[in-house]
């Protein structure tokens, strides 16, 4: 697992690079899957939430089948597949 952080973009920019570094990757006969959270929100005042939260995402996009962006919500009963 690894994290990229992204300063000054919004949560559809995020997905769109996450999505775009899953289809590079997946080019080469690997699997990813993504999970992606933002801030602000009302469950991130610190770094290690945002940590926790695009982990929930990420465990999310893997129970879904795998290889695939998921968006963090939230309440996280909607999850949001945005690939």
């Amino acid at each position: 697992e690894f994290i990229i952080l992204t300063h000054g973009n919004d949560t559809d920019h995020a997905c769109r690079l996450a999505e775009r570094l899953r289809l590079a990757i997946s080019d080469s006969g690997i699997t990813v899957s993504c999970g992606v959270a933002f801030y602000p929100n009302t469950k991130s005042r610190f770094p290690e939430d945002l940590i926790r939260l695009s982990d929930e995402a990420l465990y999310a996009a893997k129970k879904q089948g795998k290889n695939q962006v998921v968006r963090w919500n939230e309440d996280m009963t909607e999850l949001e597949n945005v690939t």
